[in-house]
């Protein structure tokens, strides 16, 4: 199994280079790998629709970002994907 800390190197050597999501225990090694200082900032969101908000903000400023969420939290980010990222041709 990779650690956290083994993924968010991956990520960041495929270029991704901004990181929000919902903390969770379920990913809550990754998200200890993202909180350390580096070059890419780690956003904890209240909700996956804000964090969705805040990935497309982010890829609209020229950022590449990432979401971390659960299985559980795409549906509550459903809203926000069909009004941000299919609307407005978002990845």
């Amino acid at each position: 199994m990779v650690s956290g800390a083994e993924l968010a190197a991956l990520l960041d050597r495929h270029g991704f280079d901004f990181y929000t999501g919902v903390p969770c225990s379920l990913v809550a090694d990754l998200i200890a790998a993202l909180e350390c200082p580096r070059s890419a900032p780690w956003i904890p969101a209240v909700r996956e629709d804000v964090a969705l908000g805040l990935a497309a903000g982010a890829w609209l400023g020229g950022r590449r970002p990432v979401v971390v969420m659960q299985n559980s939290g795409l549906g509550t980010s459903l809203n926000a994907l069909a009004s941000l990222s299919l609307m407005y041709g978002l990845p």
